[in-house]
């Protein structure tokens, strides 16, 4: 079973519903649960190799992900944040940069 699908499973029985709820930063913008599940979901997936079997690797990639998501959540709205990671996910490279700078910018505070 791949890695999102099981990462899909936990989510829905719960496991990963309390990092959703539960913001890190005092926020500017809110997110519904539906935007902070997709990025979650995303940054969750896009390590080559992550496993449920190393629960210290998961869970430690989860803070960073719920970290990033709440800078993201302090710089743009829920619109703008849906729009770049829409176009991110269309191969825009100008969005891809703009995500990529943006997330290696906060990826230090998130450690």
């Amino acid at each position: 079973m791949k890695l999102a699908t099981k990462l899909s499973i936990i989510f829905m029985g719960g496991t990963l519903a309390s990092f959703l709820a539960q913001p890190v930063l005092a926020q500017k913008n809110s997110y519904p649960v539906a935007s902070r599940a997709i990025f979650l979901a995303g940054c969750l997936t896009d390590e080559p190799g992550l496993t449920l079997q190393s629960e210290n690797k998961v869970y430690s990639k989860m803070r960073t992900c719920v970290c990033l998501l709440d800078q993201f959540q302090v710089s743009y709205t829920n619109a703008e944040f849906i729009t770049l990671f829409d176009q991110a996910g269309r191969n825009d490279s100008a969005a891809q940069q703009k995500m990529e700078n943006f997330a290696a910018k906060h990826y230090l505070s998130c450690l």
